[in-house]
């Protein structure tokens, strides 16, 4: 079992380690254009992440100054392996920029769905194998940073994508990298 990680402020770290649902290539090109109709809306002049990057962190497992420890990567890539579930649709029906960093972000305002469910799951099992819990607010898909502008939460049309897997992610910090370190196929839904 890893030793208790807490994550911390990114001030210093190069690399983070973090479960994280993507979207299909083809669903994040639509996710991203209509980011970018959000944008210009709200005159946001800041570029958006690149559609491959946009994702939503089931749970962030932690920063790391130097290199991630093997045992904390092979702890966690354990855990996902146990984790059993069906797909399920994601329904992101809030825009809305974070006050702690100036994210402007898309967001599930439902208190149960599928998704939190499968989330909240998930952090359960990592917590048991010596991981912290992360509460960091409400699960978001960030499209851009802005230091300038902040955007009031509003309704949007809601974006739908449907979680056929998740990913243990290796952000390397300031370098706009993502290594995916692992990938575990969710069962079909099996709703006609």
């Amino acid at each position: 079992m890893p030793p208790v990680v807490k994550p911390q402020g990114t001030q210093g770290f190069k690399h983070k380690l973090f479960f994280a649902i993507f979207p299909a290539a083809e669903e994040a090109e639509r996710i991203h254009l209509r980011a970018e109709g959000l944008r210009q809306q709200h005159r946001l002049t800041e570029g958006l992440i690149e559609a491959e990057r946009l994702h939503i962190t089931l749970h962030m497992l932690g920063n790391y100054a130097d290199l991630i420890p093997d045992e904390h990567i092979e702890t966690a890539v354990q855990v996902a392996a146990r984790v059993q579930a069906q797909s399920f649709e994601v329904e992101l029906d809030h825009a809305l920029s974070l006050q702690r960093n100036g994210a402007f972000v898309l967001s599930d305002t439902k208190r149960e769905s599928p998704f939190t469910n499968f989330r909240c799951d998930l952090v359960r099992a990592l917590i048991q194998h010596g991981f912290s819990n992360h509460p960091r607010g409400t699960p978001h898909m960030t499209l851009l940073y802005s230091r300038h502008h902040r955007v009031a939460e509003e309704a949007i049309r809601p974006i739908r994508f449907l979680v056929q897997h998740f990913s243990l992610i290796h952000s390397h910090t300031g370098k706009h990298r993502y290594e995916e370190l692992g990938r575990w196929n969710l069962s079909p839904d099996s709703r006609p």
